[in-house]
């Protein structure tokens, strides 16, 4: 007979198997534990729950270390890559080159500077190539341009000036020289300066006087529009060798001691066909851009002729930031929307149609840099003579001569995504 027996004597129990349940609450067929079984039972658990967990720490704390060093091993690996790359960048600056290629002895530097940049400075200075007579010229002086991010605009500015040539309306390349990770630019002068400070010399706020204009004369008008041609012309040029300028403004038009223009500034520009002509890297000067460039990315010569019509209203109006009293980022909606610059008061109605033309928001509708040069003969060979402005510097007061904001493209996309929202 099975019985469970609970000793009187001791406060333990003896587990027995039973198979009823009795009258003290014995369990039928199975067994009753001792309170130190139970403690037994619980401290085995939790010891095996400790080590559990201590294991659980220390794999996560060995994988974690792991992925460190792998990640510590990526980002050395991308390190060497981009300084192996930055290495290679610039062995193919010096190999392109080397026709070009000048000795620090073969410049001079003056203690004129020219102009300044954010990562340049222009200097007058003269150069003596291989034996060859002193010339004066102008030299752009970059400063560590071994640096990746501003070596890519180097090395397209020097594939575009390598490619011109020589015309008479565009500012001629004459070589480089590498010294102490500066890279000097040596470049035909153009004692005139910049035509943004001629334009703006001839109001009479303006405290700059170009040393080719000293006093007001009617031939200027012909000169201006003379200034058109020649730089219609420069245009056409590089149209016919596939380059494409981006930049065209009145503050990169150079103007040499006989008075002819010259385009110059080819660090925006790009060669058509190449992978880099939908670029979207850089700033954008929004107030000259054409539509397409905005939207799309894409450049062509008619995206410079788009240009090129800002640029003679900025000749009709002395220098004038286009699209006053609007932000860049609300120029960007109203010329979506089809708002255009107006006619300037004194601009000839002929000349302000040549702009209208090369607003045309589609761009093959805008006419071709070689029809421009033929209009713009037409025009200053017209009797009676229909000038592209009649000045009265006076007058000019109303166009506040502000300076051009430059904005990366990140930044107009932005806008124009916001606006089709």
């Amino acid at each position: 007979m099975d019985v469970t027996i609970v000793s009187a004597s001791s406060s333990n129990k003896v587990c027995l198997p039973v198979e009823q349940i009795n009258d003290s609450g014995g369990i039928k067929g199975g067994w009753t534990l001792s309170d130190d079984a139970v403690v037994a039972v619980a401290s085995l658990v939790t010891v095996l729950g400790c080590v559990f967990i201590l294991f659980l720490t220390t794999m996560v704390i060995r994988y974690s270390f792991l992925c460190v060093n792998k990640i510590r091993g990526l980002l050395k690996n991308l390190d060497e890559n981009y300084e192996k790359a930055s290495k290679e960048e610039s062995y193919r600056l010096y190999d392109a080159l080397d026709e070009w290629e000048l000795t620090l002895s073969d410049i001079c530097l003056s203690n004129d500077i020219l102009g300044t940049g954010r990562f340049t400075e222009v200097w007058r200075g003269f150069v003596s190539p291989k034996g060859k007579e002193r010339l004066q010229v102008a030299i752009k002086v970059i400063k560590d341009f071994s640096a990746r991010a501003k070596i890519c605009n180097i090395n397209r500015d020097l594939e575009v000036m390598k490619k011109l040539g020589t015309h008479p309306n565009i500012i001629t390349f004459i070589g480089h020289c590498c010294h102490n990770d500066a890279l000097y630019i040596v470049m035909e002068i153009a004692k005139g300066g910049d035509l943004l400070k001629i334009l703006r010399s001839l109001r009479n706020e303006s405290p700059y006087v170009s040393p080719l204009v000293t006093v007001y004369s009617a031939s200027i008008e012909d000169q201006m529009l003379q200034v058109a041609i020649d730089v219609a012309q420069g245009m056409q040029y590089l149209a016919s060798i596939k380059v494409i300028l981006v930049n065209l403004t009145a503050r990169n038009i150079l103007i040499s001691d006989d008075f002819v223009a010259k385009i110059y500034d080819f660090g925006h520009s790009r060669i058509e066909g190449n992978r880099r002509s939908r670029s979207r890297k850089g700033t954008v000067l929004v107030r000259w851009m054409a539509l397409e460039c905005l939207l799309n990315h894409t450049y062509s010569e008619k995206s410079d002729v788009w240009s090129f019509g800002v640029f003679l209203w900025e000749i009709a109006t002395l220098g004038a930031l286009p699209y006053q009293g609007y932000q860049w980022k609300q120029v960007l909606e109203i010329v979506k929307g089809g708002f255009r610059l107006q006619q300037p008061k004194h601009c000839s109605d002929d000349i302000y149609h040549i702009m209208t033309r090369c607003w045309d928001v589609d761009p093959e509708q805008r006419p071709m840099f070689e029809e421009l040069v033929q209009i713009l003969k037409n025009v200053k060979n017209a009797e009676p003579k229909s000038f592209i402005m009649k000045f009265d510097p006076a007058e000019y007061g109303i166009y506040e001569a502000l300076e051009a904001e430059y904005h990366t493209y990140e930044e107009a996309e932005a806008d124009f995504m916001s606006d089709a929202e």
